[in-house]
């Protein structure tokens, strides 16, 4: 499993200082909701042969409800994207029988460590642009 941290959580703070609670939580999770669908929809690019079918169509980004969180990943149709990812050694079940092996073509690991850094930069901007309008809405 592979998990993204934020790296430079002061800057968030500092950026939501002057915000009550509710206001907070809104604009975290709108930095975290556009983070979070440019890493999947980064991850579909990267799964250029596969237009259609579970894989395909089981990317998802979800913002969680009760905490501070974002998740993009694999939904339940996605269930062998790891096989697809990391690839496995030969196969053989209890009686022998042998059931092939899978190259892995790395595409969602590739994903995560090459866009990694924009997608927190879309993050901390979104964060930023969000708390400009509040600030600007309220006029302080």
């Amino acid at each position: 499993m592979l998990t993204v941290q934020m790296i430079d959580i002061n800057r968030v703070h500092l950026a939501i200082s002057g915000l009550s609670d509710i206001d907070k939580n809104k604009t975290v999770k709108k930095g975290l909701r556009q983070a979070s669908k440019f890493l999947a929809n980064k991850g579909k690019s990267n799964l250029k042969n596969i237009k259609s079918g579970n894989l395909f169509s089981s990317l998802i980004s979800k913002v969680k409800r009760k905490r501070l969180g974002a998740l993009a990943g694999f939904g339940s149709l996605g269930k062998h994207a790891h096989l697809i990812d990391s690839g496995t050694d030969k196969r053989y079940t209890a009686r022998g029988f042998y059931r092939g092996q899978i190259a892995g073509n790395n595409f969602w690991t590739n994903t995560v460590n090459t866009n990694n850094k924009q997608s927190l930069e879309l993050l901390y901007d979104s964060i930023e642009n969000a708390v400009n309008k509040i600030t600007e809405r309220n006029g302080k």
